[in-house]
């Protein structure tokens, strides 16, 4: 048992599971429908409403221009679609647009713009601006996949926030033996949006996430329509390394629930199955089932090699002038925990950039 995770160096074992939930302790009710997530903006702008900051909602950004009169490419303004209007609106930048529309959006945005591959942007009919290879490249984001346990011995609600109060974090031997790199997260088979079968409901899951991954993905817009969607191509298991971790995460969810303290609830493998034991068979399921871990980073990685977009020392964009990307866009690799702590303290590393 580890009393608390977030605590280095010691970050392994079974502990309970901290998430950014409001509570109403008020109520009696088992599941509480007050139960909500704290987001960024109660935190950090809500709470600590700034002066100097104008909040507008309802808007999309579709991309920047730049100034035609300087010799290097510089924003001039920022691009905003009202859908309610159908109009777009145009606000300049006098210092510096800070790009936080995420590992999705800031690559798509950065094409549109003229700036990634110049290839890729030709093809679509884009005024390159500036030639970075690298927008869109090197998606990285964690692998899941649920491994599903019936009982008919207890019935199990699903807790708030979907999980359970614990979690597992563990390490198998292909990376940095120093950090973790599986979270073993539990919930239950009625946890809300699943899509799993009646039967199925009352169960225990187990849901490796298996962190610092290998595989890289991209993400590329496919047209010049700024209300289109990108494609992403996640890049999932493409490197064998990370089909194995996958494997041992499985085999490590299954060794937790044959142990002796779960028998009296006699668990039940529907998924993958008890009759899947061979590397094949498993690695078929793996292939059809594998979901998202929702932690994408990395299509506008930091860095100083050619395949950057980001300059560490600063977050500019490399070659632009006017235009920074504070997200997890820039993270040039996976590593062991959630986004959201990794934003955060890149937020925070900016605002020290930026007010030097």
């Amino acid at each position: 048992y580890n009393p608390s995770y977030n605590r280095a160096p010691e970050m392994f074992g079974i502990a309970n599971f901290v998430m950014s939930i409001n509570e109403n302790k008020s109520s009696k009710r088992r599941i509480d429908p007050m139960y909500r997530r704290v987001t960024s903006y109660e935190k950090y702008l809500r709470e600590k409403s700034s002066s100097n900051l104008q909040l507008v909602t309802g808007l999309q950004a579709i991309g920047f221009n730049f100034d035609a009169n300087s010799s290097v490419p510089t924003v001039k303004n920022v691009a905003l679609y009202d859908r309610n209007h159908r109009c777009q609106i145009l606000i300049d930048v006098k210092k510096d647009l800070i790009l936080s529309a995420g590992a999705i959006n800031s690559p798509k945005l950065l094409q549109l713009s003229g700036i990634g591959h110049a290839t890729h942007l030709q093809s679509l009919g884009v005024k390159v601006v500036k030639d970075l290879p690298g927008v869109g490249e090197n998606l990285r984001d964690d692998l899941v996949v649920n491994l599903l346990f019936t009982t008919e011995t207890i019935d199990l609600e699903s807790p708030p926030a979907s999980f359970l109060s614990a979690v597992l974090f563990a390490a198998d031997n292909q990376t940095s033996t120093s950090l973790t790199n599986v979270e073993m997260l539990f919930s239950t088979g009625n946890m809300i949006g699943n899509g799993w079968p009646k039967e199925w409901q009352n169960a225990l899951v187990l849901s490796p996430n298996v962190q610092q991954c290998l595989s890289r993905g991209t993400v590329r817009i496919a047209s010049v329509d700024p209300l289109a969607l990108p494609t992403i191509d996640p890049g999932y298991l493409t490197v064998e390394t990370d089909v194995d971790r996958v494997l041992n995460a499985i085999a490590l969810a299954r060794k937790l629930l044959s142990q002796a303290s779960f028998a009296k609830w006699k668990f039940e493998e529907v998924a993958p199955g008890r009759q899947l034991t061979s590397r094949s068979d498993l690695i078929r399921w793996i292939r059809q089932n594998v979901t998202t871990g929702f932690h994408y980073i990395g299509t506008c990685k930091m860095g100083t090699d050619a395949l950057s977009v980001v300059n560490p020392a600063n977050l500019k964009v490399w070659g632009v002038e006017r235009l920074r990307i504070v997200d997890a866009s820039v993270a040039p690799a996976s590593f062991s925990a959630n986004t959201q702590s990794l934003t955060y303290a890149l937020a925070a590393r900016a605002v020290d950039l930026i007010a030097a």
